[in-house]
């Protein structure tokens, strides 16, 4: 409720069967999903049953629901895998682009009232505040090495631990088991000259030690690139990560070819002519067996269907077989029609009315 979400609250004070008969009742209740609105939506009658299934399949894989929390970060920027407790982000953007988070609006309003002025009013940020004033101790880790196994703990000003922060009230304290898995954002160097250095420059900030404010990660005189291939003998964590990443793309481009590929021969699949090819390749048990039979029991039954169709059709009298062609090339060409149907008893109302029904099912 504090977050507005639809929460449904119900008071139960029996201590016996009556709790798990609400939550197996509630959890089991019948609610339409927008994934029968997405199968009305695909179905038509002139593919075949498996040409069907494969469009719902596709349709379900590419669109997914999301949540008003999810939506929100996406639409304010916030990456999905910084907010994850094993995950810990990296912004190594240059200074200018990074984006902070704000102080508490409690701090924020005491700063205004007390010193307008200053420029204090973001939390702490590792790569901006915290690495660069990292203790001593830590002279020699990489900014890559501090994230994923330090944490930081507010402490007083008059502290002399000996991992406290210069200039910050925070010491930091070294995990005893696992360490974060460090995230930062994803750059592709051989999309342009442009985004080369800036894959080197992250490359550098994350791994070059030691360096406290960002001229130190660039020999001067020389591009990120230029440095980034100098220092890769000597930065062996740095060439392992980079060696790896060059695996994982090639790995996923490699995986991206074969479903583009798989995608490519499923829109030149003629459903029509061979519908059974929706299970090419997969190996026979009881669910494919089940969707074979299906798929001849539907063919069966829409060809009795036609046939029914056509001797109902046969039986009827001139003014109802013009009443139902009227009806049927209405509905062809996607055309209103109005009529009045009327007539006393026994007249044929009624049959022609069932024949057009089941036609339009």
């Amino acid at each position: 409720m504090a977050n507005q979400a639809n929460v449904d609250i119900q008071y139960i004070a029996h201590l016996g069967f009556r709790l798990p008969y609400y939550i197996t009742e509630y959890v089991t209740k019948h609610k339409r999903s927008e994934q029968d609105e997405m199968w009305q939506d695909i179905f038509t009658s002139t593919k075949s049953l498996a040409s069907n299934a494969l469009s719902f399949m596709l349709r379900s894989v590419k669109n997914r629901q999301v949540g008003a929390l999810k939506a929100a970060d996406r639409l304010l920027g916030h990456k999905l895998f910084s907010k994850s407790r094993q995950f810990r982000f990296a912004d190594l953007q240059k200074p200018d682009k990074v984006k902070r988070v704000l102080k508490p609006v409690q701090k924020l309003q005491h700063i205004v009232e007390n010193n307008p002025d200053t420029e204090d009013m973001y939390t702490v940020h590792w790569v901006l505040d915290v690495y660069p004033n990292r203790p001593d101790k830590l002279e020699n880790s990489s900014l890559c090495e501090v994230m994923s196994w330090y944490e930081k703990e507010k402490t007083t000003k008059s502290s002399n631990h000996e991992m406290e922060l210069k200039g910050l009230p925070f010491i930091l304290r070294r995990r005893k088991y696992q360490p974060y898995i460090i995230t930062h954002p994803v750059i592709n160097p051989h999309s342009s000259p442009e985004n080369q250095e800036l894959y080197c420059y992250n490359m550098l900030k994350l791994f070059h030690v030691p360096w406290r404010c960002v001229e130190d990660i660039c020999d001067i005189g020389r591009t990120y690139h230029e440095t980034f291939v100098l220092l890769m003998d000597q930065l062996t964590e740095m060439a392992a990560y980079r060696d790896s990443n060059v695996r994982i793309s090639a790995e996923e481009e490699a995986l991206e070819a074969a479903i583009k590929q798989k995608a490519d021969d499923n829109q030149s699949w003629d459903a029509e002519d061979a519908p059974e090819a929706a299970f090419k390749g997969c190996v026979t048990d009881n669910l494919t067996s089940a969707m074979a039979e299906l798929l001849t029991n539907s063919k069966q039954t829409a060809q009795h269907c036609q046939n029914k169709l056509q001797d109902d059709y046969e039986t009827l009298n001139t003014d109802q077989k013009r009443i139902v062609n009227q009806v049927t090339d209405a509905v062809s060409n996607n055309t209103t029609i109005h009529l009045i149907d009327s007539g006393q008893g026994s007249t044929g109302k009624t049959c022609y009315r069932r024949y057009q029904q089941a036609n339009n099912d």
